[in-house]
């Protein structure tokens, strides 16, 4: 894999978590549920995790973890627009619906989330397939 696009998957990758964290945040101030509301909290932990850890791997890559790009600049919009939508549903005085948007909200960003990670993960093959004769 070139240095080049594991730079931009692993600034993407951050900046997604850090979407997901103000996602995941604003989600909860719309839940009615206590259960989800409980899920909610175990997912922002996680997500926080992940953020810390992705911080670790630009430490240990070199990368400036502030670096921004075009790529990064649209998963930021895309998570902004999520962060959006729960707001203008809870907004309208409806708190079940606006949980029912928070979570449509965070199932596409958990989807997008798993695909990261998937990548991330397969990098070591990639360069262990790379590095063969």
């Amino acid at each position: 894999m070139k240095k080049s696009l594991l730079k931009e998957l692993v600034l993407q990758s951050l900046e997604h978590e850090r979407a997901g964290i103000e996602l995941y945040e604003t989600a909860l101030q719309c839940s009615v549920n206590a259960h989800l509301h409980q899920a909610w909290e175990r997912s922002l932990a996680e997500t926080r995790s992940h953020e810390e850890m992705l911080r670790e791997v630009c430490d240990v890559l070199e990368i400036d973890p502030e670096r921004d790009s075009p790529g990064r600049k649209a998963v930021r919009r895309v998570g902004s627009l999520l962060v959006d939508a729960v707001r203008m549903a809870g907004a309208n005085g409806d708190a079940k619906a606006a949980q029912l948007v928070a979570c449509g909200c965070l199932v596409l960003a958990e989807t997008n989330e798993s695909l990261n990670w998937d990548l991330l993960g397969a990098i070591p093959v990639a360069a262990s397939a790379e590095n063969r004769p």
